[in-house]
């Protein structure tokens, strides 16, 4: 997709499950593993956004708190 719009902007939501004391970072973690995949298939940093999100339920219950969500826009 990126092929087709390059000048396409990516967010990239990372989540952790609020049971973690640092979820904030764990989850800033994730989206950056993902940022860092995309920065080397050749998506420019620039059109990145790594926002976070610290979801209420546990993550043993719930997959969308070990998710990063990728749009496209």
């Amino acid at each position: 997709m990126l092929l087709v719009k390059p000048f396409s902007t990516v967010t990239l939501v990372g989540h952790a499950s609020a049971e973690y004391p640092d979820a904030y970072v764990l989850a800033s973690a994730r989206a950056g593993v993902v940022r860092d995949l995309f920065a080397a298939q050749g998506v420019r940093p620039d059109r990145m956004k790594t926002p976070v999100s610290v979801d209420a339920a546990p993550e043993n219950s719930d997959p969308v708190t070990r998710q990063v969500d990728v749009l496209v826009n």
